[in-house]
């Protein structure tokens, strides 16, 4: 029996998260590709097959009607290349293992067979030399069988007929209730925590440096910037805004930012899926431009070189910063 291996992190990767966002046409074409790898492993490592070679009439046979398009939303995210007949597995000879990796592993199993074999052949030997089972060696003798012991059997330990005396079966340990389920703190919300915020503030009284913070530590992801995204984009669902918000690499970002490159995105027509946040791009300058703006330049003082380079010569001849109108000396005097 063959074996088709799928990464531990598979559900993390970007082109499945981006499936993920079409919700059920995205599940659809994540089972098709599973189906098709253990198609691709079972059919097309032979000699004269071209290996992962998905032909045309295998989505119909898994999906039906659907297979057609989960194969075409695969070759769009990656996970599928397509084929002058049919579509091939991206990358699927690169994962293959080599002729010498095959070897050594039948090697080992060929060992561990016979080793298997051996130590069954010597319990057997072990069992026929044994001399008498102790069924028999009870049956020579006067003491009544282990078989009836007091706990299981009715008759008592001296072997008579008469009922054995059965101490009362005490009564079993009640089980705990089980704790109510902790939310995972990625997905709490400010509505289920009850965190205070306070009136007035643009952002309902949100951390600037930071997703807020319910009384046991979990972060908590803003329901109104759901909302905001939700408004300027209506076709993307509130699940798909969600698992954006809580991939690491957008949960490592200052709070303040991921709100202004989210509502960036969003605004952008060419955005087609929210998970385009989870990627680097100019709308995280964009958003570090308006909410880390420069502070303005001070005025000139007229008395060093020029106004674009404000420098000034020393004593010795060499040049440095005005102390009265350089950007970066008026900034740290």
């Amino acid at each position: 029996m063959g074996w088709a291996r799928i990464d531990d992190g598979f559900d993390d990767h970007p082109k499945v998260v981006e499936l993920l966002d079409h919700e059920e046409e995205g599940w659809a074409a994540i089972t098709l590709w599973v189906m098709c790898l253990t198609w691709a492993h079972r059919n097309t490592r032979k000699p004269g097959k071209a290996p992962g070679h998905i032909p045309p009439a295998l989505p119909r046979r898994y999906l039906g009607a659907a297979g057609r398009a989960a194969a075409e939303l695969l070759v769009e995210v990656g996970l599928w290349d397509a084929a002058d007949r049919g579509w091939v597995i991206h990358d699927f000879i690169k994962y293959l293992p080599s002729e010498e990796t095959r070897q050594a592993r039948a090697a080992a199993g060929r060992k561990g067979a016979e080793a298997r074999w051996r130590g069954k052949q010597t319990r057997t030997s072990n069992d026929g030399d044994g001399g008498e089972s102790t069924s028999s060696q009870e049956a020579h003798g006067n003491e009544p069988s282990t078989s009836h012991d007091s706990a299981t059997s009715g008759m008592t330990n001296d072997g008579s007929r008469a009922r054995a005396r059965r101490a009362p079966t005490p009564d079993p340990m009640p089980e705990p209730e089980p704790s109510s389920p902790q939310s995972p703190p990625h997905v709490t919300t400010a509505a289920s925590t009850g965190a205070k915020t306070e009136p007035g503030t643009a952002d309902g009284g949100r951390n600037t440096e930071g997703q807020n913070e319910d009384r046991n530590g979990a972060q908590v992801i803003d329901m109104g910037l759901v909302a905001e995204i939700q408004a300027l984009r209506p076709d993307w669902s509130v699940s798909s805004i969600f698992r954006t918000l809580e991939h690491p690499d957008v949960r490592s970002r200052p709070w303040d930012l991921v709100r202004a490159a989210f509502t960036t995105i969003a605004a952008d027509p060419d955005t087609r899926l929210p998970s385009r946040l989870t990627h680097d791009g100019p709308w995280w300058g964009e958003a570090l431009r308006q909410t880390r703006p420069r502070p303005a330049r001070p005025p000139w003082c007229g008395q060093c070189d020029a106004e674009t380079t404000r420098m000034v010569e020393l004593g010795d001849g060499r040049l440095a910063r005005c102390p009265d109108c350089h950007p970066k000396e008026v900034r740290t005097a």
